[in-house]
């Protein structure tokens, strides 16, 4: 000990008590304050404290084990991702010899992850090089002098260069509307018909009948007005041009200096429209292929009033499917012979969509197949009849020969020498297949859509891919597997996994045992499946679209889509019918399709735990609630059709004033509001019990494909949600845009 001595100055004494050092006591740590939760963003940090007197050590533990060289009364994480929600942290301090543990604090890490698929290669709005490019909706495709490219991609007009390097003329993606403007600021609905008119000017046609110019700058005025129904094509020059028209009785238009007059009646709903050298005319009608010569007169060059796909002269010759493909009602493409162009011989290239083909029409009406395999989908660039295509729509033609097609669901540019080579001009395909395996490496094929989803007590996750007719299963560490059915192959099979066989399997559902239900599209049916993997029919007759209620038997159902299940296990199917529920072994009909509320644009179905039923329609952009008893309210949205501003945008808002674009499914978080995903508009939003709307995913914003990490994130579209447990918000939803799985972490 220290004392001072007669001199004042300071010595050291030390002090022996029974001949050992006297140290004085150390006081045991105390906390007094603990580590606290945190919830940060994906890819921020996350810093916990500590405050404790007395500790001399500290070591913090992530799920209780120690972390390498945290040793101080302050932690700071790496970076973080998805996987770390739900993490726990805690510190453990030490001194006076007494060691003592903290209260372990949780981690929230809110955003968007991706669980399955690739992002980036789908449908989407991307400018830049060839290989970057990514298109919506390729519409048309027309050719000027310079070799540039013009197409109709969704609300947008977009300009290929020839190197395939594509620019965004005029129009905004998810906005359909019709403003005078440049660039973005121009808004257009659905450009059908592009027709170059020399000095870098286009016409454009839209599905609303307006006829625009856009300049090489972008800006974009009104021709006229809704003069047409809708056009669907544009040939001709500056002074005159003919306007195929698909809505308003079958009618080809000639404008001549400004004046519109009524050129030829057509046999059948146009498509589009091409002129050869000598002023004649070429018109795709579906199934057949019709000649105008310069003075009006109507000829059939080739196919008939049946679809088909054979090769031939004149009536021999077929275009079309007896069946569509099923796929986004928005974008199914017309059935048969659809775009058309003609080189000065006379010459014509037609595509054939439902057929995934490109046909040649000779000018006496001779019809080969000149590239692509009827009834063969896919990607492939190879020669002739070794390639293949996804719902080609559009064509075009330069000066050598050379042909391009908008192939629609791909969704990219192909070009086609004159020795029929085709090459993948701009663009690139869809990452759609059906591969099994870790997530990043798995590949689905949604088609656009996707059926639906749904989550087992265990975290295991069912997803429908409709476009592979197969149920897939995505366990808790992402690793995906094909459960029931086999991709590609259709039918109506019972039996266990693989041997099973489903047609566009869409809703599903998980019932309070562990059962999923399937909304089995095409087959009209209902079906089950075991935890043990064994499918059976439920209801329906399979291949027999039907109205009958009654025990699930004989009950029939007609292109069942949306599910869901309830509490006590009842399902809720909407199909042509109405709103059907099966419960305790019968099938009833909760409200019945009318021509003013049908049932077969119900998309979603929710239903929360008292009951009320939740539905969004898909023609209407609205959300409804309907009580047990069959009375039906409009929650959300506009409650009407069309493509105007009073029922279609993407407008958060109270009620009726919310305005949504193409609501795919619903779900009822465990916070009591209602998540609706929105997919043309790229968002999902929060619904409360009043109908007040907010967006909580998605910015909508340019360029249009998946942007994961912080919220609000960016969504190329879509598709079915499935909650997860627990609060706050979390869920998993497809995006069926580019074929992903993605999760939502809300804060």
């Amino acid at each position: 000990m220290c004392r001072i001595d007669a001199t004042g100055r300071m010595s050291l004494a030390i002090l022996f008590v029974s001949g050992a050092f006297a140290v004085p006591a150390l006081s045991a740590p105390v906390i007094i304050q603990q580590p606290a939760a945190q919830t940060v963003q994906i890819g921020s940090t996350a810093t916990f404290s500590v405050v404790a007197p007395g500790a001399a050590t500290y070591q913090w533990q992530r799920n209780g084990s120690n972390i390498a060289s945290a040793v101080a009364p302050t932690y700071t994480t790496r970076a973080l991702s998805a996987q770390n929600n739900g993490d726990r942290y805690g510190v453990t301090v030490s001194g006076g010899g007494v060691t003592i543990s903290s209260s372990t604090a949780p981690l929230r890490v809110t955003g968007l992850s991706l669980i399955a698929g690739v992002v980036g290669r789908g449908w989407g709005a991307v400018d830049g090089p060839p290989g970057q490019t990514r298109f919506w909706a390729p519409y048309t495709l027309s050719a000027d002098a310079a070799g540039y490219l013009y197409m109709g991609d969704w609300n947008t007009v977009r300009r290929l260069a020839p190197t395939g390097a594509v620019t965004t003329l005029a129009g905004e993606s998810r906005t359909c509307s019709e403003v005078p403007g440049t660039g973005t600021t121009a808004r257009f609905c659905f450009p059908l018909a592009t027709l170059p008119i020399g000095n870098g000017d286009i016409l454009m046609g839209d599905w609303r009948g307006l006829l625009w110019q856009i300049t090489p700058a972008g800006t974009a005025t009104m021709v006229t007005g809704a003069q047409f129904g809708c056009v669907s094509g544009l040939t001709g020059n500056a002074s005159t041009f003919y306007v195929a028209d698909m809505c308003l009785g079958n009618v080809l238009w000639r404008v001549q200096n400004g004046v519109t007059s009524a050129f030829a009646t057509l046999s059948s709903m146009p498509g589009q429209v091409s002129q050869d050298g000598a002023g004649n005319l070429y018109v795709a009608e579906g199934t057949f292929i019709e000649k105008v010569s310069p003075t009006g007169v109507v000829t059939l060059l080739a196919g008939g009033p049946s679809p088909g796909h054979a090769d031939g002269q004149g009536i021999a010759a077929s275009f079309g499917c007896s069946a569509m493909q099923p796929s986004d009602e928005y974008l199914t493409a017309y059935n048969g012979a659809f775009g058309i162009t003609t080189l000065t011989d006379g010459t014509s290239y037609v595509t054939d969509p439902c057929n995934h083909t490109v046909r040649k029409v000779s000018p006496t009406g001779v019809v080969t197949t000149f590239a692509g395999t009827a009834g063969q989908i896919g990607s492939a660039d190879a020669l002739g009849a070794n390639a293949r295509f996804w719902t080609p729509l559009g064509v075009a033609h330069d000066r050598q020969g050379n042909i391009y097609v908008s192939d629609e669901y791909n969704p990219n540019v192909r070009k086609i020498t004159p020795a029929a080579r085709v090459s993948t001009f701009s663009g690139a395909p869809v990452s759609w297949g059906t591969t099994d395996g870790p997530g990043p490496s798995a590949r689905f094929n949604f088609n656009g859509v996707g059926g639906g989803v749904a989550l087992d007590a265990a975290g295991t996750l069912y997803v429908s891919d409709k476009g592979n007719h197969t149920i897939r299963r995505v366990s808790p560490t992402k690793i995906v597997s094909t459960w029931a059915g086999s991709a590609g192959l259709t039918g109506v099979a019972d039996g266990v996994g693989g041997t099973a066989r489903f047609n566009y399997p869409a809703g599903i559902a998980l019932d309070v045992a562990g059962t999923l239900f399937v909304a089995d599209h095409y087959n009209h049916t209902i079906r089950s499946i075991t935890s043990a993997g064994m499918v059976s029919t439920l209801s329906g007759t399979a291949g027999t679209p039907g109205t009958a209620d009654g025990p699930v038997r004989q009950a029939q159902f007609a292109f069942p889509r949306a599910m869901a299940a309830d509490s006590s296990g009842a399902l809720y199917v909407s199909d042509v019918n109405g709103l059907r529920k099966i419960s305790n072994g019968l099938v009833t009909t909760l409200e019945r399709s009318t021509p003013s509320f049908d049932y077969s644009s119900v998309e979603g179905i929710a239903v929360d735990s008292a009951g009320l039923i939740y539905l969004t329609h898909v023609g209407y952009h609205s959300i409804y609630t309907m009580t047990q008893a069959g009375v039906r309210t409009l929650l959300a949205g506009g409650g009407c059709g069309g493509y105007g501003p009073n029922c279609f945008g993407r407008i958060d808002g109270p009620g009726n004033a919310a305005r949504f674009m193409r609501l795919r499914a619903l779900a009822i978080g465990n916070d009591g509001m209602v998540y609706v995903s929105d997919a043309y508009a790229g968002r999902v939003a929060r619904v409360t019990p009043s109908g007040d709307v907010t967006t909580v995913v998605g910015d909508g914003q340019w360029p249009i494909t998946s942007r994961l990490g912080p919220l609000p994130g960016r969504l190329a579209g879509g598709g079915p949600i499935a909650m997860l447990p627990g609060q706050p918000v979390s869920f998993i939803m497809t995006d069926g845009f580019e074929n992903t799985i993605l999760r939502v972490d809300l804060p």
